[in-house]
C-alpha cells in the first residue's frame, strides 16, 4: 500500500504556527494604531474598555523576544547548512524570503517603547 500523504500533525502544526504569526503581527499594528488604545466594542468581555499599558507593553515585549528568538535560530540554520538544505541561488532566494523576519524584532521593540512613552505621556495627572 502506497502512502497517501494525508496531513497529520505536521500540517496542524504549520498551521497553528501561520495562525499565530498573522495574530502577532495584527496585535503588532494594535501598537501604532488607535484601536491599540481601547479594546474594539464587539470584543467580548474587555470591549470598550481602555488597553492596559502595562498588558500592551509585556505581551508586546514578548513577542519581540520570541522572534529574537527565531532569528538567532535562523542565522544558526544559515551559517550551519544541513544535508538537502538549497545551494546557491535558491539559497539566496530563500533567505531573501526571511530576511525581513530578522528587523520584526528590534523594530517591535522600537514600536513599543514608543508606544509606552505616548501612552505615558497621554495618561492623566
Amino acid at each position: 500500500m502506497t502512502d497517501l500523504h494525508v496531513p497529520g500533525w505536521g500540517s496542524v502544526y504549520v498551521l497553528v504556527l501561520i495562525l499565530l504569526s498573522e495574530l502577532a503581527s495584527f496585535a503588532t499594528l494594535g501598537l501604532i494604531q488607535p484601536w491599540g488604545e481601547r479594546f474594539p466594542r464587539w470584543m467580548p468581555f474587555v470591549g470598550g474598555r481602555r488597553v492596559s499599558v502595562r498588558f500592551a507593553v509585556t505581551t508586546a515585549m514578548l513577542g519581540a523576544m520570541t522572534v529574537l528568538l527565531y532569528t538567532v535560530g535562523y542565522f544558526y540554520t544559515w551559517t550551519h547548512r544541513s544535508a538537502g538544505s538549497p545551494t546557491g541561488a535558491w539559497a539566496w532566494l530563500m533567505n531573501a524570503s526571511f530576511a525581513p523576519v530578522v528587523a520584526w524584532g528590534p523594530l517591535l521593540i522600537a514600536v513599543t517603547v514608543h508606544y509606552h512613552r505616548r501612552r505615558r505621556a497621554a495618561r492623566p495627572a
